[in-house]
């Protein structure tokens, strides 16, 4: 089985081991040069590209989000193509990264969260409406998708695997380790497990 990392550098530059296993062949496409020894596709998001083997499942996993210099729409445009590269060569599953500003219905947020609702549009208005829109091309695109809400804050501590995943509720937590949150991230691409789902991983407070 082969799996594709698209923007990957942040997690997997903390913990590149947790993605090699014999029976696996990672191909990753990095924002910026690492040291982390994988090899090195090149695909561009915004052109779309030629996927050459249906056994991929494409897993989009990063921390770090459109830059500065980006188009304000690079999320949703970089999805639509990806989607459409997907259905022509018959790749079903689908695993995207999304802000804690998507929301799905049976979310009952607590008191953080529904600060950080009210607030991510007013200080991130362009990031929030691109990552609503993203998120909505992926529920329309046909596909095996899971959406992961990460936890507000993403930290560089340890890999621990004690980590909560559901809908937005009174005990998400805060933060979530980049460690933690790629291993959740590739679990659900390899396993099946919360397809058509919006999960919010998260630590739990303390």
């Amino acid at each position: 089985m082969k799996y594709i990392l698209i923007n990957a550098a942040s997690v997997t530059r903390h913990n590149p081991g947790k993605f090699w296993h014999p029976s696996r062949s990672i191909l990753a496409r990095l924002r910026r040069s690492t040291e982390v020894q994988l090899r090195i596709v090149a695909y561009d998001e915004k052109e779309g590209a030629d996927l050459w083997d249906n056994e991929a499942i494409w897993v989009r996993l990063t921390g770090v989000g459109p830059k500065e210099c980006s188009p304000q729409d690079v999320l949703a445009k970089a999805t639509s193509n990806m989607a459409a590269a997907m259905r022509a060569h018959g790749i079903r599953r689908l695993v995207v990264l999304a802000s804690p500003s998507v929301t799905e219905q049976g979310d009952r947020p607590g008191l953080f969260y529904r600060f950080v609702r009210l607030a991510m549009p007013l200080a991130m208005r362009a990031v929030t409406l691109d990552h609503r829109a993203q998120s909505r091309l992926v529920m329309e695109s046909g596909l095996d998708w899971t959406i992961v809400r990460g936890a507000l804050g993403f930290t560089d501590g340890p890999h621990t695997g004690r980590y909560q995943a559901g809908p937005m509720t009174p005990d998400a937590g805060r933060s979530i380790s980049r460690a933690d949150l790629a291993e959740f991230m590739l679990a659900s691409a390899t396993k099946g497990t919360f397809v058509h789902a919006l999960p919010l991983v998260s630590h739990k407070d303390e």
